[in-house]
Protein backbone atom coordinates (compact mmCIF):
# COMPACT_ATOMS: atom_id res chain seq x y z
CA UNK A 1 0.00 0.00 0.00
CA UNK A 2 2.90 2.36 0.73
CA UNK A 3 4.21 2.07 -2.82
CA UNK A 4 0.78 2.69 -4.30
CA UNK A 5 0.46 5.90 -2.27
CA UNK A 6 3.97 6.99 -3.31
CA UNK A 7 3.27 6.39 -7.00
CA UNK A 8 -0.05 8.21 -6.78
CA UNK A 9 1.75 11.25 -5.38
CA UNK A 10 4.46 11.02 -8.06
CA UNK A 11 1.83 10.85 -10.81
CA UNK A 12 -0.18 13.76 -9.39
CA UNK A 13 2.70 16.03 -8.41
CA UNK A 14 5.89 15.17 -10.31
CA UNK A 15 4.61 14.32 -13.78
CA UNK A 16 3.73 16.66 -16.64
CA UNK A 17 3.47 16.48 -20.40
CA UNK A 18 5.28 18.31 -23.20
CA UNK A 19 4.41 18.57 -26.88
CA UNK A 20 7.16 19.03 -29.44
CA UNK A 21 6.84 19.81 -33.13
CA UNK A 22 9.03 18.25 -35.77
CA UNK A 23 12.66 19.50 -35.48
CA UNK A 24 12.11 21.02 -31.99
CA UNK A 25 15.06 20.57 -29.66
CA UNK A 26 14.39 18.75 -26.37
CA UNK A 27 17.93 19.21 -25.01
CA UNK A 28 21.47 19.76 -26.26
CA UNK A 29 24.82 18.20 -25.40
CA UNK A 30 26.55 19.67 -22.35
CA UNK A 31 23.51 21.67 -21.24
CA UNK A 32 23.09 21.66 -17.46
CA UNK A 33 19.50 22.39 -16.45
CA UNK A 34 18.74 24.26 -13.26
CA UNK A 35 18.17 21.84 -10.39
CA UNK A 36 14.38 22.40 -10.39
CA UNK A 37 14.33 21.72 -14.15
CA UNK A 38 16.02 18.29 -13.98
CA UNK A 39 13.73 15.76 -15.65
CA UNK A 40 13.45 12.24 -16.96
CA UNK A 41 11.67 11.86 -20.31
CA UNK A 42 9.30 9.16 -21.63
CA UNK A 43 8.20 9.23 -25.27
CA UNK A 44 4.41 8.80 -25.40
CA UNK A 45 3.85 9.50 -29.11
CA UNK A 46 5.93 10.57 -32.09
CA UNK A 47 9.61 10.06 -32.84
CA UNK A 48 12.79 11.49 -31.36
CA UNK A 49 16.40 11.33 -32.51
CA UNK A 50 19.29 11.09 -30.03
CA UNK A 51 22.74 12.16 -31.19
CA UNK A 52 25.83 11.63 -29.04
CA UNK A 53 29.31 12.75 -30.09
CA UNK A 54 30.77 10.50 -32.78
CA UNK A 55 28.20 7.74 -32.51
CA UNK A 56 25.49 7.14 -35.09
CA UNK A 57 22.16 8.86 -34.30
CA UNK A 58 19.66 6.62 -32.53
CA UNK A 59 15.92 6.64 -33.06
CA UNK A 60 13.90 6.89 -29.84
CA UNK A 61 10.60 5.05 -30.12
CA UNK A 62 7.34 5.26 -28.21
CA UNK A 63 7.74 3.67 -24.79
CA UNK A 64 11.44 4.43 -24.49
CA UNK A 65 12.92 6.92 -22.01
CA UNK A 66 15.91 9.20 -21.56
CA UNK A 67 17.81 10.86 -18.71
CA UNK A 68 16.87 8.44 -15.94
CA UNK A 69 20.08 9.48 -14.15
CA UNK A 70 18.49 12.91 -13.52
CA UNK A 71 16.29 11.22 -10.89
CA UNK A 72 19.34 10.18 -8.86
CA UNK A 73 22.06 12.80 -9.45
CA UNK A 74 22.80 16.20 -11.00
CA UNK A 75 22.95 15.27 -14.66
CA UNK A 76 24.21 17.38 -17.55
CA UNK A 77 22.81 16.26 -20.88
CA UNK A 78 25.07 13.83 -22.73
CA UNK A 79 24.05 14.26 -26.34
CA UNK A 80 21.31 16.09 -28.17
CA UNK A 81 17.65 15.06 -28.48
CA UNK A 82 15.43 16.43 -31.22
CA UNK A 83 11.89 15.65 -32.42
CA UNK A 84 11.79 13.82 -35.76
CA UNK A 85 8.01 14.20 -35.83
CA UNK A 86 5.37 15.91 -33.71
CA UNK A 87 5.79 14.20 -30.35
CA UNK A 88 4.29 13.94 -26.89
CA UNK A 89 6.63 13.48 -23.94
CA UNK A 90 5.92 12.64 -20.31
CA UNK A 91 8.25 14.52 -17.96
CA UNK A 92 9.17 13.38 -14.45
CA UNK A 93 10.47 16.27 -12.35
CA UNK A 94 13.49 14.88 -10.50
CA UNK A 95 13.30 17.11 -7.42
CA UNK A 96 9.60 16.41 -6.87
CA UNK A 97 10.17 12.70 -7.48
CA UNK A 98 12.98 12.63 -4.90
CA UNK A 99 10.98 14.53 -2.27
CA UNK A 100 7.98 12.26 -2.66
CA UNK A 101 9.85 8.97 -2.69
CA UNK A 102 12.03 9.96 0.28
CA UNK A 103 8.87 10.43 2.37
CA UNK A 104 8.17 6.71 1.94
CA UNK A 105 11.68 5.32 2.53
CA UNK A 106 11.20 4.34 6.17
CA UNK A 107 7.66 3.02 5.93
Amino acid sequence: IVYVAAMQQVCHSAVSQLSLHQDDLLYSNGEMPEEEEMRMFFLLAGRLLYMHNDKLPKAVKVGQWACEAALWTLWPFHGTMRARADSSILLVNAIKFQRITCQFMSR
